[in-house]
């Protein structure tokens, strides 16, 4: 990698950009979240399970509905 990175600019440049976007990250505070970022947290978790909840009872309606129709 480092011969390849040694002979072509475009990778090289790359390289750096990653090698600072890494350098950066290591600078950024381990912080815990807030209490509020939690929540906003737990009620988007919550929100997404009742919207996959009411997906499947959707799809269970929607199978019956057709299975009664075609039987008729």
């Amino acid at each position: 990698v480092r011969s390849h990175l040694a002979g072509c600019p475009e990778c090289a440049r790359e390289e750096q950009v990653w090698r600072r976007l890494l350098e950066g990250y290591k600078r950024v505070p381990d912080t815990p979240p807030t209490p509020a970022r939690l929540a906003r947290i737990a009620a988007l978790a919550e929100r997404h399970r009742e919207e996959v909840l009411e997906r499947r009872w959707n799809r269970l309606v929607l199978t019956g509905l057709v299975v009664y129709g075609w039987a008729l």
